[in-house]
């Protein structure tokens, strides 16, 4: 089951209607494969997900061997490329984030002082 983005062909697969099959074929076992525990915890079914936003295409440029990492990565989590690249952007977002907010503490802290 995917996390991320739901493509036409994935669910095509899962409903057993490709490749001219009769039969479900049953999914692998889950098993996320990064040491990385935040990704490995938006990846775990356990965890309550969020309702999914609208999705809309976004075409990005990236080298070839992360293109090829990123799809075999994808497969051995059972995920699409869409759900792993938005969790690693929501990541990077949230640091930026929480590192403006530091700057921003550590700007105030130091007029405080100069005060």
């Amino acid at each position: 089951m995917s996390k991320g983005f739901d493509s036409p062909l994935q669910k095509a697969a899962q409903a057993g209607k490709i490749g001219g099959g009769t039969q479900k074929a049953e999914p692998a076992p889950s098993k996320p494969s990064t040491d990385n525990p935040t990704i490995t915890q938006m990846h775990n079914p356990t965890i309550p997900q969020l309702s999914k936003p609208e999705m809309k295409p976004k075409n990005i440029y990236m080298p070839r061997e992360l293109i090829k990492w990123l799809n075999v990565h994808a497969a051995e989590i059972e995920d699409d490329a869409s759900g792993i690249v938005i969790a690693l952007l929501t990541l990077y977002r949230n640091d930026r984030e929480l590192q403006q907010q530091v700057q921003t503490i550590l700007e105030a802290s130091k007029q405080q002082k100069g005060k």
